[in-house]
């Protein structure tokens, strides 16, 4: 708690590190045999998704489902994070 007695929250995760990433560059990200990330890399795979959907150029807030979203927003979605990431 601070001072004043409220609960201090964390704020999101914002992956910089990820989106700054050397073109060429992406992180290897061990899966299991039903194809869930492990480890500290599929944290990050994790964390980065999150903070990709929270992006309004990436995520409009206009559409207020999924199944909403034009396919382009989502295609592009995907090409970023196979862009970040590979698995083992």
């Amino acid at each position: 708690m601070n001072d004043l007695g409220k609960k201090r929250t964390r704020g999101y995760t914002h992956m910089l590190d990820v989106w700054d990433l050397p073109d060429g560059e992406f992180i290897l990200v061990e899966v299991d045999h039903w194809g869930n990330p492990m480890g500290w890399e599929g944290k990050t795979l994790l964390n980065a998704i999150g903070s990709l959907v929270r992006r309004h150029q990436c995520a409009p807030i206009n559409f207020l489902s999924w199944k909403d979203m034009p396919k382009d927003y989502i295609t592009d979605m995907v090409e970023l994070i196979q862009v970040w990431y590979k698995t083992l």
